[in-house]
């Protein structure tokens, strides 16, 4: 965010506001680019956990039930509707 945004974001925190107030700060956040960034660092690090499913399922750490119980609670934990 811009110095003038990050301020706005910062003179914000820990007050009532209005819903235009919450429109102009979700304009702030979405614009400085963080939204889509912590949706990227979701997927890689579920990817990541996804693989190392597999590969301890592979290995017979884990059973093939496990590893799909796993699977869909991670799925259900981020796979969201933003």
């Amino acid at each position: 965010a811009e110095p003038a945004e990050a301020k706005l974001l910062d003179d914000q925190l820990g007050r009532p506001l209005s819903a235009a107030e919450v429109a102009r700060l979700q304009e702030v956040i979405e614009r400085s680019g963080a939204p889509a960034q912590v949706e990227s660092r979701i997927t890689a690090l579920t990817d990541r956990s996804l693989a190392a499913l597999g590969e301890a399922t592979s290995a017979g750490l884990i059973t093939s039930a496990g590893c799909e119980a796993l699977q869909r609670l991670a799925a259900a934990a981020t796979q969201r509707r933003l």
